[in-house]
């Protein structure tokens, strides 16, 4: 939420996790949310045409860095900021994903 990755909303979903499978599971949860919420991205970006341009971003800070030994953001053009996407959606398949899978991890 401080970084604005995510709502307060989705933060207060996950501290309900939280209290409803405990400490030790919330953990895994967000490991199997955040998995499943990097492929959501990247599938956001690559359906709206965006993924090019954003691993060229990437590419740029990284050669920044590396030249540099400091990190330099590079902004992303205005209209990539506006693509949104529910996460409480990426949260509950990766509830969903941890309750089925989470006995084998």
């Amino acid at each position: 939420y401080l970084f604005n990755g995510m709502g307060a909303g989705d933060v207060k979903a996950m501290a309900a996790l939280g209290a409803v499978w405990g400490v030790s599971s919330i953990f895994s949860i967000f490991l199997f949310t955040a998995l499943l919420g990097g492929a959501a991205a990247a599938g956001m970006l690559a359906v709206h045409g965006q993924m090019i341009e954003t691993i060229k971003r990437y590419g740029r800070m990284g050669r920044i860095f590396l030249w540099t030994r400091k990190f330099y953001y590079v902004e992303p053009p205005p209209m990539a900021g506006r693509l949104r996407f529910p996460y409480g959606v990426v949260i509950s398949c990766g509830v969903v994903l941890w309750y089925l899978l989470g006995n084998i991890v």
